[in-house]
């Protein structure tokens, strides 16, 4: 009883560090990453209206702003966030958060219950990995699903492990709707999931540990829930069926861009090749530290920290030699990576159903240290100084460093501070091509007025909208017209382009503002 409330306090600590990491000032930093604009602006369309920015109703998937596509799962769950809380940048990433933490107890508990030797350091290498802390902070549609796969995996395991039959059941059918719904949350998982349900099957049949008949239900229950999406999939693929079609309650939206060039190595040529390239891009990626992205990436900490290379090596030697169940489960994750490995481009969002596994992986190569040496105190202090020396290393990076992340969070109170629904014109001029996408995340109207006035109103063809937005309009000529009602029109020019339109009413510099990296100065 003393060693397990010690470990639940210490479980209970690592937990406390994690939770403050991932809210501290989560209303304002990371900035606003672009993707996450186009989620939230959706998500809140979606909440209040019933429809999408393009007046999709129960889209299964999102055609976005450009007409690119996101993932649904994400944008359900923090419009109903919003839903309570207002539309504020908070309320939108606190879903993502909570599902980050409910993972961790999940892992917790499920390891406690069925004594799986490595739950502490699982725990610790989960709540200080570089990677999950960074990209739990901002709500990029893709960034649940690696939770939903662990979760699901963490349940399963349980149900599996479960000796009632009634228990058993439940947990098997909550843990293969968590594995479906990560195909409602990243397009990659289209690609995962059908070996990794291949594998694990496989694996717990044979091992004597899954039962035909629920293989067959729990089956049943996963296509069903991922028939819409495996149809749009298709349909989005295929140029002849890439059309917006309403099958029952939902709807399979057009894909004007597709996603797969986003993502996939090329075919043409020398496709040996091309794999070959890949695959070392993806380890160079790990060996370096950084995928490349700002947004993902702090210094060269990588995802799991340096350091912990030595510990991974020992434990796959680990989990080759044991084989307990958890470990084969942990091994199929592994095993359905390895198209993804061959034909998805690395960086650490496109791989990452890879982290969990790695993660317990290194948590068995420190157990295995720990135990060796008959758990020996001086072990367990030197693990928890290293962890702690990097991680608030990283942390402090991570808050500090001067790096791109997206629209920056303040954009929204200084647009809003300027009254714009007050004025019958807002001009603007500005080089900033993702301008209007950041004035619809900062400034939204409900998607009716968006699609009323855009540059191509109500098109199915023509999605985004590059001049105009509510009453926001770009000045594309020096035209003197511009300025004959001053009083009903607010003027907001990028410093740069001043000159061209200066009408000589500016006086102040505290009229100047700042989006997106750049000054712009405002006047009426």
């Amino acid at each position: 009883m003393r060693i397990r409330n010690k470990t639940n306090m210490i479980f209970l600590m690592i937990l406390s560090v994690q939770l403050l990491f991932l809210v501290y000032k989560i209303d304002s930093f990371p900035n606003v990453f672009i993707d996450e604009a186009n989620g939230m602006y959706d998500a809140w369309c979606l909440a209040q209206w019933g429809v999408d920015s393009h007046l999709i109703k129960n889209p299964v998937y999102l055609q976005s702003y450009w007409g690119q596509g996101q993932s649904i799962l994400y944008p359900i769950l923090g419009g109903l966030s919003m839903k309570l809380f207002g539309y504020k940048i908070w309320a939108y990433r606190i879903p993502l958060i909570m599902i980050a933490l409910l993972n961790t107890v999940v892992v917790y508990y499920v390891s406690c219950k069925y004594k799986v030797r490595e739950k502490l350091f699982y725990i610790l290498t989960i709540c200080t990995s570089p990677y999950l802390l960074t990209m739990t902070r901002f709500s990029m549609d893709c960034n649940v699903a690696i939770y939903m796969i662990s979760i699901g995996s963490m349940v399963i395991f349980a149900g599996v492990s479960e000796l009632n039959h009634i228990k058993r059941k439940i947990l098997l059918m909550i843990g293969i709707s968590f594995l479906a719904a990560s195909t409602y949350s990243y397009n990659v998982s289209w690609i995962f999931l059908p070996v990794y349900i291949l594998v694990i099957s496989a694996y717990l049949i044979k091992s004597g540990k899954l039962r035909i008949s629920e293989l067959m239900y729990t089956g049943t229950t996963m296509l069903i829930e991922m028939l819409p999406i495996i149809i749009f999939a298709i349909r989005s693929n295929i140029e002849s069926l890439n059309q917006t079609i309403q099958i029952l309650w939902w709807t399979s939206p057009k894909l004007p861009i597709g996603r797969r060039d986003a993502s996939i190595i090329v075919f043409d040529k020398n496709i040996i090749l091309n794999i070959a390239h890949n695959v070392y891009d993806g380890m160079k990626m790990f060996l370096s530290g950084t995928d490349g992205l700002s947004w993902n990436s702090v210094a060269n900490f990588g995802p799991y920290y340096m350091f912990s290379l030595p510990f991974f090596i020992i434990g796959i030697f680990v989990l080759i030699k044991r084989r307990s169940m958890f470990d084969g489960i942990t091994l199929a994750q592994l095993i359905a990576m390895i198209p993804i490995v061959i034909i998805v481009t690395p960086n650490y969002n496109h791989w990452m159903f890879l982290h969990i596994p790695v993660l317990y992986i290194i948590a068995c190569g420190i157990a295995e240290c720990y135990f060796s040496l008959n758990s020996d105190k001086k072990i367990i202090i030197a693990i928890a100084a290293t962890y702690t020396i990097f991680f608030s290393w990283f942390a402090k990076l991570y808050f500090t460093s001067d790096r791109y992340t997206g629209f920056n969070t303040d954009a929204k109170l200084q647009l809003e501070r300027l009254n714009t629904s007050n004025y019958e014109r807002v001009y603007f001029a500005s080089d900033d091509s993702d301008f209007i996408c950041m004035i619809r995340w900062a400034l939204p109207v409900p998607p009716y007025d968006f699609q009323s006035t855009k540059d191509y109103p109500f098109s199915l063809d023509h999605l985004t909208t590059n001049d105009l937005y509510s009453n926001f309009e770009r000045l594309s000529e020096v035209r003197d017209n511009y300025y004959e009602n001053e009083g009903d029109s607010l003027y907001i020019i990028q410093d740069s382009f001043f000159d061209l339109y200066d009408n000589k009413q500016y006086v102040t510099e505290d009229k100047a503002i700042y989006l997106n990296g750049r000054k712009y100065i405002v006047y009426s």
